[in-house]
């Protein structure tokens, strides 16, 4: 005979994620994960621009900082060297164009140096897909077994009308319950076999669910043989009670008959079913897992949008300026 704790046991055994969270395993494989993710950000977080491009960069900001100071403050004469040359039309022009071969230069090189480090990150780009797809799949593994519970819980749901029936008969009335299932979730189970994480865990949930049915189906079959020899037993009583006796004999036997049959598995499937509202509630590890890769990345693509304003945009920006203030005067 089952009792409640054993059947509690029974449910809880496959479906760990439900009931406990990840596993010591599982946590195990995220930290590890988790931690090649952050070798990685650091990785193709630093600066991009080797000391070549960074000798053009510091030279361009000098040439186009140069040509600003000398337009805005109109000098009519700058030192190069040891030479006192008049800045004049010409001038401004021929340095203007070297401001914009410089720049150009500079910009082929920052390009060369951003496309070698895509090399790099490509190479050690595994890093993260590695921890996203932990969490992706541990994702699915909860949701194939969220799906089996709901199977599980309707799987018990349908013994209820067996209750119901043979308390109608004990009234001599019909019953009318009609149960309601609770599966909400419509999942590809042969699609989601072709993921090697999930195989195993299908086949072994697909056969718990069978094993579950056959000892469910053992004690309902025992609660309808009890039912009716009950039914057997009274009618071939005779006695001299009211005719009500043996109706009220034979509800309070049915209810008898339930709580040492299938109550048992309706008591187990209810208090499962609290534990699994309380785990949704509590457990957040599965969203803070997603929360934590999510914002490593983030931070990963900020910098480097940073590192790109700074290095590049900035530097190439000031010198557009100084050459587009040096011909905007010169036409006004």
């Amino acid at each position: 005979m089952h009792s409640v704790q054993s059947v509690k046991d029974f449910i809880r055994k496959p479906l760990p994620l439900l009931f406990g969270g990840p596993t010591a395993a599982d946590s195990t494989d995220f930290i590890a994960k988790f931690n090649g993710l952050v070798a990685y950000a650091r990785a193709i977080s630093e600066p991009v621009l080797t000391s070549d491009s960074i000798r053009y960069q510091s030279l361009l900001l000098k040439l186009a900082l140069v040509l600003a100071s000398i337009s805005l403050l109109r000098l009519n004469s700058v030192k190069i060297f040891d030479s006192i040359v008049t800045v004049d039309p010409l001038l401004l022009v021929i340095y203007a164009g070297f401001v914009v071969i410089v720049g150009t230069v500079f910009i082929v090189k920052a390009s060369i140096d951003y496309q070698r480090v895509t090399f790099t990150r490509e190479l050690n780009a595994e890093a993260s897909v590695d921890v996203r797809r932990l969490v992706e799949v541990w994702l699915l593994r909860k949701q194939v077994q969220l799906y089996f519970w709901l199977e599980i819980f309707d799987l018990i749901g349908l013994k209820y009308k067996l209750y119901a029936d043979a308390l109608g008969a004990a009234r001599n009335r019909a019953s009318d319950f009609t149960p309601i299932p609770v599966q909400a979730m419509t999942l590809n189970l042969a699609e989601l076999r072709a993921v090697p994480e999930l195989a195993d865990d299908i086949s072994e949930l697909q056969q718990f669910l069978s094993t579950l049915n056959f000892e469910l189906n053992g004690d309902a079959d025992r609660f309808e043989r009890d039912v009716k020899r009950l039914n057997a037993n009274i009618r071939d009583e005779q006695d001299d009670q009211s005719s009500e006796w043996p109706e009220m004999r034979l509800y309070s036997g049915v209810e008898e008959v339930f709580g040492r049959t299938l109550k048992i598995w309706f008591d187990a499937r209810n208090e499962l079913g609290d534990e699994v509202l309380e785990t949704a509630i509590e457990n957040r590890v599965e969203i803070n897992r997603l929360e934590a890769v999510k914002t490593i990345l983030d931070r990963v693509r900020n910098i480097q949008k940073l590192y790109i304003g700074l290095e590049v945009i900035a530097p190439v920006c000031m010198a557009l300026f100084s050459v587009a203030y040096v011909i905007w005067r010169e036409i006004s």
